[in-house]
């Protein structure tokens, strides 16, 4: 079977990047087990480009995107949720698909017959309306953290995530926040940051809720749509 080629728009930040490879590669081998998994490209954009514009750089993200079609992909994802606040300008002015991080996350609610969520992520991502009213079109009921949260959110990430490290503090913080949602009934929690899975990772304190690693479910949807089983 002739596989669609995979593009990964990476860098932001190098750690999740990684992850999306090898998750694709690993699920690859758990459905299939054999050794010819699609090709993957990837394209690494340095994260302090994309930072210094807030994320909002259409150019550098077009151009991302004519350099993996040009080696070869046949369609594009994106390992960061923030750079989607460009999705719906940059998808009409490329040839390729660009499938974008939040439709496998609201698949996934919509199957679990999810009503309402808590969404973390980068003040980028929670200021942007692009996640948000893609959930709300599906009917979703969205919570958002407060302002300070969210600020605090913001720099645990950039400070310890990105780095694929979280301190004592900060993972405490988290479980404070969560524990304040949960009071309200929110238990379903979107992990709108591709690196917010480390901080919940392997941690008995957040059992106890239904974590939505949005990186996970774009990773899986990408082999799904390469090989064709979707």
């Amino acid at each position: 079977m002739i596989h669609k080629k995979i593009g990964i728009i990476g860098g932001m930040s190098p750690v999740s990047t990684s992850d999306y490879y090898n998750e694709i590669i690993n699920r690859y081998y758990d459905l299939k087990k054999d050794v010819f998994y699609p090709e993957i490209f990837v394209h690494s954009i340095p994260f302090g480009k994309i930072i210094k514009k807030k994320y909002k750089d259409k150019k550098l993200i077009i151009n991302s995107i004519k350099s993996l079609e040009l080696a070869g992909a046949d369609f594009v994802i994106a390992a960061c949720n923030s750079i989607h606040v460009n999705f719906q300008e940059v998808s009409k002015k490329i040839k390729i698909p660009w499938i974008s991080i939040t439709k496998p996350t609201i698949d996934y609610i919509k199957k679990k017959k999810i009503e309402k969520i808590l969404l973390l992520g980068t003040k980028y991502t929670l200021n942007d309306d692009f996640f948000l009213n893609d959930l709300k079109k599906k009917n979703i009921n969205v919570t958002l953290p407060s302002k300070k949260e969210s600020e605090k959110i913001n720099k645990i990430i950039y400070r310890e995530l990105i780095f694929k490290k979280v301190s004592k503090g900060s993972a405490n913080y988290l479980k404070k926040i969560l524990k304040k949602y949960k009071k309200r009934g929110i238990i379903n929690i979107v992990l709108g940051c591709t690196e917010l899975r480390y901080a919940f990772k392997n941690n008995k304190d957040f059992k106890k809720f239904n974590l939505i690693d949005t990186g996970s479910l774009h990773s899986e949807y990408a082999l799904k749509y390469s090989t064709n089983l979707l």
